[in-house]
């Protein structure tokens, strides 16, 4: 585990999926038009969240229908990042300002966060 060198006064950890952004960042990611993959989408999500199917293998099933890459990363990231409310980052900056040190946790894959990140003033590496 790698320890925090910062002197921040305390720390605010902000859940991404559904909470910062308004929707799971999968469900963008694995955006289709083909009505036939996302009814198979749908069937996995509902499988697993009812407990049917393993969560890895609905994951990776879903992920092999669509096979998103890099590049499909980028846009729905930056997408999101828009969709961000004035307030929360409004809140973001004074937390920062007064010492406290943001982190934002996700399951998400980091190219889809990384934006959102950035337009708050998040490093990276938290």
């Amino acid at each position: 585990m790698q320890r925090s060198t910062s002197t921040a006064r305390g720390a605010v950890v902000l859940d991404f999926d559904s909470t910062l952004v308004a929707c799971e960042s999968l469900e963008v990611l694995l955006a289709t038009d083909d009505d036939k993959v996302r009814a198979e989408i749908a069937a996995l999500t509902r499988e697993g969240m009812e407990g049917r199917l393993p969560f890895r293998a609905s994951l990776e099933r879903r992920l092999a229908l669509v096979r998103p890459h890099r590049a499909h990363d980028v846009a729905p990231g930056r997408a999101l990042a828009e969709t961000l409310d004035d307030a929360v980052c409004d809140a973001v900056r004074d937390w920062t300002a007064s010492g406290l040190e943001v982190r934002i946790v996700s399951g998400a894959f980091r190219e889809v966060l990384l934006p959102t990140a950035e337009r708050l003033g998040v490093p990276a590496a938290r």
